[in-house]
């Protein structure tokens, strides 16, 4: 099976950015943030919807890993990041691991 058919399956959130934006956004994430189509999400910036108070280590994290002082990053948001869902209503948002390339 090819990478887009198990993502758009997958009962997790996933996501590709390129230069800074998502191209890629399968349906669960944009469930998870409050949208009806992963549509709605594409071209908007990475931090687009993580909150305010977040933004600068959500950022770090994305840059360390990108420079290679990092193999990946081991998130748990659930306690200190919030994500902006539609509407903006904040909800706790838990990523177990992220790797960005």
């Amino acid at each position: 099976m090819r990478f887009r058919g198990i993502v758009e399956q997958a009962i997790l959130g996933y996501y590709i950015l390129q230069d800074g934006k998502y191209v890629y956004i399968n349906a669960r994430y944009a469930e998870v943030l409050g949208y009806d189509s992963p549509e709605d999400l594409t071209g908007r910036d990475k931090l687009a919807f993580v909150a305010a108070k977040d933004r600068t280590l959500v950022e770090e994290n994305m840059r360390r890993r990108l420079a290679g002082e990092i193999k990946s990053v081991n998130n748990n948001y659930s306690a200190t990041a919030t994500a902006i869902r539609r509407a903006s209503r904040a909800t706790p948002f838990c990523w177990s691991r992220a790797s960005w390339r």
